[in-house]
C-alpha cells in the first residue's frame, strides 16, 4: 500500500505542477485585468471564457476520461495506440464543422447574450469559438499523455502554454491596450501555436489508426459523461449568466474576482489530484487492498483540501486588497463560499470509484443534472436579493448535494468503508479554526495576515492532539522526521562534505 501511496503522490505533484501553472493563468493575471478593465468589462470577459470552458466538453464526447479507462483495458501496444488514434480522428471529423458553423453563428449568440457591443461581440466570439477548438486537442493530448503517465511531458506542455498566454496577455492588454479584445486575441494566438506543437509531438508517438470496435467503447464510457459535463459546466459557470439577467455586469465582474480566489483551491489540489487519480485508480482497481486504498485516499485528501480552504477563506479579504484596486475590493465576500463549494466538488470526484471501476457512468448525468437545477433554481431566486452572495450560497448547497448523490450512489455499486470517525474529527476542528480566523479584524492587513498564517501552521499540530493520525501515520512521521534530523546533523558535523576539491 506505501508504494501505491508513494506513486499516487509522485505523480499528484508532478501533474499538480504542470497544473498549477496552467491554472494560475487565471489568478496571476488578476492584478493585470483589474489595473486595465473595468468590473463591468471583468464580467463580460467572464461569460465569453464560460464559452471558451464548455465547448470542448461538449465536444470531446467524455473522451478525455473514456481515454484512460479504454486504454487500461488494453495490454497490447498496438491496441493502446489505436485508441488513441480513434478518439483523435473522432473528434477532429466531429468538432471541425460544429466550429465552423458556430463561427458564422457569432452575431446571432451576441445579440442573445445582450453584449454592451453586439459588433464586438461577434468578433470576441469567433476567436472564442477558434480557440476552444483548438484546446479541445490540446486537452484530448494532455489526456494520453496521463494514460501513459508521462508527468513531465504534461508539465512541459502547460508550462509551455503559460508562458505564451501570459506573454501574449502583457503585450494586448498592458502595451497596446487593447481590453477584452487583447485577452480573447492572445487565448486564440496560444492556443494555435500549442496546438500545432503538439500535433507534431503526436504524430509521432501515434500510429493512424481507426477502429469501430474502439470507438464504441469509447463512446460507450464517454457519452454518457457529456451531459453530466454539462451540468457541470451549469454549476461552474451558469451563475454569470443568472447574475447577469438578474443583477448587474458590473455584479458579475466582482463575482468573479472572488471565483477566482476560491477557485484555488481546485487550482492547486482538487485538479492535479484529480489528472493523476485517475489514470491510479484504475490501475489497482484488481489490487487485493484497493478498497482499502481507495477510503484513506479520501481521508488525505480531505485533509489537504480542509487546510487550504482555511487558508483561502482566512486571507481571501486581504488577497483582494493586495491584488486587485479598490473597484474590486467588494468581491473577497464570496471567496470563502466558493472554496467550500469547491471542497464538495473534490468529494464528489474522489468517492465516484464505484461509478468508474463499474463502468456506471449514465449515473454522472443525473446526478450532475439535479445538482445543476439545484443550483439554478436557488440562485434564480436568491440573487434579486442578495447579488452574488445569493450566488455562491446556491452553488454550495448544489456540489454538497452532488457529493452525497455521488457518494450513496458508488457506494451502492461498490461499497468502500470509508473512516467516517476520523474525517468528523477533522471537520469540526476547521469549522472551529474557521470560526477564529472571523474573530480576527486588526487595522493592520500584515498583522492580520501573521495571526491567521500562525493558526493555520497549528492546524496539523491540532489534528495531532485530537487523535486524528493512526499510530502507523504517527509512526511513519517520526521515521521521516529522524531521518531529516540525522540529515541535518550529519551535514552540521561535516560542513564541507559536499564539496569538491
Amino acid at each position: 500500500m506505501k508504494q501505491h501511496f508513494k506513486r499516487l503522490s509522485k505523480h499528484t505533484i508532478i501533474y499538480g505542477l504542470g497544473d498549477v501553472i496552467i491554472k494560475a493563468i487565471a489568478f496571476i493575471l488578476i492584478p493585470l485585468y483589474t489595473e486595465h478593465l473595468t468590473p463591468a468589462d471583468y464580467g463580460e470577459l467572464s461569460l465569453l471564457q464560460a464559452i471558451e470552458i464548455v465547448l470542448p466538453i461538449i465536444l470531446s464526447f467524455g473522451f478525455n476520461s473514456a481515454i484512460l479507462k479504454v486504454f487500461h483495458d488494453y495490454e497490447d501496444q498496438f491496441d493502446r495506440q489505436e485508441v488513441v488514434s480513434t478518439a483523435l480522428i473522432f473528434i477532429l471529423i466531429i468538432a471541425l464543422p460544429i466550429c465552423l458553423l458556430l463561427f458564422n453563428s457569432a452575431s446571432f449568440f451576441a445579440r442573445l447574450i445582450r453584449f454592451n457591443s453586439p459588433e464586438a461581440a461577434t468578433y470576441y466570439l469567433q476567436l472564442i469559438f477558434i480557440s476552444a477548438f483548438f484546446s479541445l486537442f490540446r486537452l484530448t493530448a494532455l489526456s494520453v499523455l496521463r494514460a501513459y503517465e508521462q508527468g513531465i511531458h504534461y508539465t512541459v506542455i502547460n508550462i509551455i502554454h503559460f508562458t505564451l498566454l501570459v506573454s501574449m496577455n502583457i503585450l494586448f492588454v498592458a502595451i497596446l491596450k487593447q481590453k477584452v479584445a487583447g485577452i480573447v486575441q492572445s487565448s486564440a494566438i496560444t492556443s494555435a501555436v500549442v496546438f500545432l506543437g503538439i500535433t507534431t509531438v503526436m504524430i509521432k508517438r501515434i500510429r493512424l489508426s481507426f477502429s469501430r470496435q474502439k470507438l464504441r467503447e469509447l463512446l460507450a464510457f464517454g457519452l454518457p459523461l457529456v451531459p453530466g459535463g454539462l451540468a457541470v459546466w451549469t454549476l461552474t459557470l451558469a451563475d454569470r449568466y443568472l447574475l447577469k439577467f438578474l443583477s448587474t455586469t458590473e455584479e458579475v465582474g466582482l463575482y468573479e474576482i472572488g471565483y477566482k480566489f476560491g477557485m484555488m483551491l481546485n487550482m492547486l489540489l482538487i485538479h492535479p489530484f484529480r489528472t493523476a487519480w485517475l489514470p491510479f485508480m484504475f490501475s489497482i482497481q484488481k489490487d487485493a487492498a484497493a478498497k482499502r486504498i481507495y477510503s484513506v485516499v479520501l481521508t488525505y485528501f480531505l485533509c489537504l483540501a480542509a487546510w487550504l480552504w482555511l487558508g483561502i477563506s482566512a486571507l481571501g479579504h486581504e488577497a483582494v486588497i493586495l491584488f486587485t484596486k479598490p473597484a474590486f475590493y467588494a468581491g473577497y465576500q464570496s471567496i470563502s463560499l466558493i472554496a467550500l463549494a469547491n471542497l464538495f466538488y473534490g468529494v464528489y470526484y474522489t468517492v465516484d470509484v464505484g461509478v468508474l471501476v463499474k463502468g456506471k457512468t449514465t449515473a454522472y448525468a443525473a446526478i450532475t443534472a439535479i445538482g445543476a437545477l439545484i443550483d439554478i433554481a436557488l440562485a434564480y431566486f436568491l440573487i434579486p436579493d442578495f447579488g452574488m452572495m445569493g450566488a455562491a450560497f446556491a452553488k454550495v448547497l448544489a456540489y454538497a448535494v452532488l457529493a452525497s448523490l455521488m457518494y450513496v450512489v458508488s457506494q451502492k455499486y461498490y461499497p468502500i468503508n470509508y473512516e467516517i470517525s476520523r474525517i468528523l474529527k477533522l471537520l469540526v476542528l476547521t469549522a472551529i479554526i474557521y470560526w477564529i480566523t472571523t474573530l480576527i479584524q486588526l487595522e493592520s492587513i500584515w498583522h492580520n495576515i501573521i495571526i491567521k498564517v500562525v493558526l493555520l501552521l497549528l492546524f496539523p499540530v491540532l489534528l495531532f492532539l485530537i487523535g486524528f493520525f493512526t499510530d502507523r501515520e504517527k509512526k511513519v512521521a517520526g521515521d521521516f522526521m529522524k531521518k531529516v534530523t540525522h540529515s541535518i546533523r550529519r551535514r552540521n558535523e561535516n560542513p564541507h562534505s559536499g564539496e569538491t576539491d
